[in-house]
This record gives C-alpha cells, sequence and structure tokens, in this order.
C-alpha cells in the first residue's frame, strides 16, 4: 500500500513582531491548524505500517514459494524411518522438512539435520500436486500401448507395444515392454520382455532378449516361464528351453535307457557258454555272444555226468560278463555258471 496522505500546510503563524494579529493567529494554529497535522501525521504513519506489512509478507511469500519449489522438486513423501539424503524434503508430523544432513533419524531426534520449511503451506502443496498430476498422467499414459498390432519389435521406440511379428517369440500376439539406455530410439542398448497374450486358463510364455548396440544385433529371446518338460520330451531330449523336475526324470529314466540300449552294469545271471565242451573259468571275461541263458528246468550248476544236463536253449545277452566260478564241461554238455556283467 502506498502513502497517498499528505501534511496539510501551516498557515497561521503568530509572531510577537505583530502584535495585533498575534491573538488570531495563535488561535488558529492551536484550534484548527495543529488538530489537522496530527490527523495528518496518523494517516501517514497507518500508511507507512501498512507499506511495511505488505512488503513483508511479500518477502515471506515469495521466500515460501522459493522454499517450495525447491522442497516440491525434491519432495519424497511422509518420513518413517528412512535414510534421507541432503536436499530432499519429507512431511514429517505434518510439517515439510528439508534435509539439510543426511540421515535415518527423526527432526524431533536430530533437528540440526532438519530445516522446517512450512506447515500446510499452499505453495508447497500446489506443486507437489502439480507433479503428482504429471507423474499420474504419465503412469497412465504409459500404461497403454502404442502404435499398431503388427509392429517389429526389433525398431519399437515406445516402451510398450502389442504387437504380432515375425521379430516375436512366435507368431502369438505379445505384450512387450522395451527398456533402453541413454537414448530412446532403435539403435541404442535396450532390453525387452515379452509376455505372451493367451486365453484364459492358459499359462502365457515369458521371453526376454537384449540388443547390443556396438554389434547392432539382437541375442535370441529366451524363454524364462515355468515350464515342465515331459518324460517324453526328456527321453526325445530336444527342447532346449523347457525345465526338468527329479519326479519327470525317474519316469523317464526307463524309456531313457531303453532309447541308448543300455541295461545296468553289475547285475548276475547264470550263464551257459555257447559252445558245448568248453569249460568256464571264474574271473575270466566273456563276450555275451558267447553266452546264453540256460534254458527252463536246470536244477543244477555243476553240469557234466555228476549233474543235470544244461541245455543251450536262450538267448545271448549284451555286454561283457565276468564269471564268478569254474566249470568243467565234459563231452556233449555245455557248462554254467554265475556271471557277473562288467560292460555294456
Amino acid at each position: 500500500m502506498a502513502v497517498t496522505r499528505t501534511l496539510t500546510p501551516i498557515v497561521n503563524k503568530p509572531s510577537t513582531s505583530d502584535l495585533d494579529n498575534f491573538e488570531t493567529e495563535a488561535d488558529g494554529l492551536f484550534d484548527n491548524e495543529l488538530p489537522t497535522l496530527v490527523d495528518d501525521l496518523n494517516v501517514v504513519i497507518s500508511q507507512i505500517n501498512s507499506t511495511e506489512t505488505n512488503i513483508n509478507t511479500k518477502e515471506a511469500s515469495a521466500t515460501s514459494a522459493a522454499l517450495a519449489s525447491i522442497a516440491a522438486g525434491n519432495f519424497q513423501g511422509i518420513w518413517t524411518n528412512q535414510t534421507t539424503i541432503a536436499g530432499q524434503s519429507w512431511l514429517f508430523n505434518g510439517v515439510i522438512y528439508r534435509v539439510v544432513i543426511a540421515g535415518n533419524t527423526s527432526p524431533l531426534v536430530s533437528p540440526e539435520n532438519w530445516a522446517s520449511i512450512a506447515a500446510t503451506s499452499d505453495e508447497l502443496i500446489a506443486l507437489i500436486q502439480d507433479n503428482k498430476d504429471y507423474i499420474d498422467a504419465y503412469i497412465a499414459t504409459n500404461a497403454l500401448n502404442k502404435g499398431t498390432n503388427t509392429q517389429d519389435p526389433n525398431l519399437a521406440t515406445d516402451e510398450y507395444i502389442f504387437t504380432q511379428h515375425a521379430n516375436c517369440p512366435n507368431s502369438s500376439f505379445w505384450h512387450i515392454r522395451t527398456q533402453f539406455y541413454t537414448t530412446q530410439s532403435n539403435s541404442s542398448n535396450r532390453a525387452q520382455i515379452a509376455i505372451e497374450h493367451i486365453s484364459g486358463g492358459n499359462s502365457p510364455r515369458i521371453y526376454i532378449r537384449n540388443y547390443y548396440a556396438n554389434t547392432s544385433t539382437w541375442n535370441a529371446w529366451i524363454r524364462c516361464d515355468n515350464v515342465i518338460a515331459t518324460s517324453a520330451e526328456i527321453t526325445t531330449g530336444t527342447d532346449t528351453s523347457k525345465q526338468v523336475t527329479p519326479a519327470a526324470l525317474k519316469a523317464s529314466f526307463g524309456s531313457l535307457m531303453a532309447a541308448l540300449a543300455l541295461t545296468d552294469v553289475g547285475e548276475y545271471a547264470y550263464l551257459c557258454h555257447a559252445t558245448a565242451n568248453t569249460a568256464i573259468v571264474a574271473g575270466s571275461n566273456y563276450a555275451g555272444s558267447a553266452l546264453r541263458y540256460a534254458g527252463s528246468g536246470e536244477t543244477s550248476i555243476t553240469g557234466g555226468a555228476s549233474g543235470n544236463t544244461v541245455v543251450n536253449s536262450g538267448t545271448a545277452p549284451s555286454g561283457t560278463w565276468q564269471a564268478r566260478g569254474t566249470m568243467l564241461a565234459t563231452s556233449g554238455f555245455y557248462g554254467m555258471s554265475l556271471f557277473k556283467k562288467i560292460a555294456n
């Protein structure tokens, strides 16, 4: 507020050199002009005080707005027990504080670490609300896919696309998020995560990959969802992306052994020599093709004239076998002994 009141000039000036008018001028001075001057002075003083108040208010408002602007730019939210960084601002017990010295104690415990900015500052609240509105709008905008649903993910510059393209993990539709390093462009270092768009009740597949700018190369999509291989897939052994559980591995073990034509090393069996009159010597190794599973009905492993006849009526086992006992075969008989398989 400006000072608008002016002081009324003094007209009556009683003087002893003018005795004829002295009394009249003195009455005019004291009865009229001095009271008017006092009124003028009171108004001027009041206006000066109002001006000072306005100046102080505007200065405080400017200071508050400046502090509010600084605080809003670094506003972190409500402080509970977080570790602070100098320059941040926090709301604590209804008061907004700026961090002067980093720490993890409250303004009550370490007041030297904090500088009070304002309690329910209108400017600060407005600035914080503006930032919040901007953030909310950003989130709302970036939660929606951009571009067509046939675009090439290799060239995507939007954070989120929904597309079906040959450069997707497969021919399905995919939700693809791209994270950029330094520059948001289709030539910068970046990484993508793709989630399959699939009907309800089915588990979507998830893939990841990255682009290396130095070689201008996309790495292959790598599947990372929790998909378990079946026993048949384990036996076939061609899938490179699925996981294997102990239960599935156990279930597939038999068919896997069969597929690899393996039998258990260390098994025992009673076997005859395929050639009559051939002795079996304990500790010696024999090819399976030289042996036969004994025919049914044999009750003795002594052979020869001292026991029942050993008949060479079985099939040849695979692998290599070691005789665990000695059998001397007499003319016309096939020796039989206990063997242990030592190699497939």
